[in-house]
């Protein structure tokens, strides 16, 4: 009997030595999240479900107007109201990547939105035919009325590129579309450059005011349209103030 309980002893002392020598042979981390790729217009004006792929793996739907969303796989969650870290009417992106080729809008903003950038974000339109000719324009991040604040805590480490290549003819390309404009501690990369003869606007930005770098050190680098017809307009950044003074650039950087 006593020979077997040391027997027993041995193996079970065996046992968590070797256990205790396998941290190589622990089950491997599990693989970073990836960000799913969105390819319709995310519509935070919306009085209506919009849809959007949830981190879980569903499909998931929310009202943009009357919730905060925070569950998405697409690298963007909505705070409609006020939580303790963020106001109402933020939108934080973390890595989004949107391409989006059937459908006017990237992304359209209610008014009086801060845009939160935390590491590298993308969005891309590239329509070839404008599916509403009632609204003849295309634009990459669309702010309906008041100020669009970007703002992030570091320039380099936090970006937001926008490219607008639509090339429907006669259409109004704005990559960056709003009343006001406050960028801080971000880098932006915006592209307003299809080249083509018969858009009538190729704009990276539109506003009637724009501030940079107020805040936190921030960079801009625009390019507007190539159109070779001297009658249409292309421009880096369009400011205008009731119609009367405008800052006029093919290319600009700050």
């Amino acid at each position: 009997m006593k020979q077997t309980r040391k027997r027993f002893l041995a193996v079970v002392m065996s046992l968590a030595l070797i256990v205790g020598l396998l941290p190589a042979m622990s089950v491997p981390a599990a693989a970073e999240d990836t960000v799913t790729k969105r390819t319709t217009t995310l519509d935070l004006t919306s009085a209506s479900a919009i849809s959007y792929k949830a981190a879980s793996g569903s499909d998931g739907s929310a009202i943009p107007s009357s919730a905060n969303i925070t569950d998405t796989a697409e690298g963007w969650a909505w705070y409609h109201t006020a939580t303790d870290i963020y106001a109402a009417n933020t939108l934080v992106l973390n890595g989004i990547d949107f391409s989006i080729s059937a459908q006017q809008y990237g992304i359209i903003l209610p008014s009086a939105t801060t845009v939160v950038v935390n590491g590298a974000n993308t969005i891309s339109l590239s329509l070839t035919t404008i599916p509403s000719y009632t609204d003849y324009k295309t634009c990459g991040l669309y702010s309906k009325s008041g100020i669009l604040n970007i703002t992030g805590t570091d320039a380099e480490a936090n970006s937001l590129t926008i490219n607008d290549r639509s090339t429907q003819s006669d259409a109004q390309i704005y990559a960056i579309y709003a009343d006001a404009l406050n960028v801080d501690g971000v880098t932006m990369t915006v592209n307003a450059d299809t080249v083509t003869t018969h858009n009538v606007l190729n704009m990276a930005f539109y506003t009637q005011s724009m501030t940079v770098g107020a805040t936190t050190a921030a960079n801009i680098a625009a390019t507007g349209g190539k159109i070779s017809d001297s009658l249409k307009y292309n421009y880096a950044i369009y400011r205008d103030l009731q119609f009367g003074q405008f800052c006029r650039h093919q290319g600009y950087v700050v």
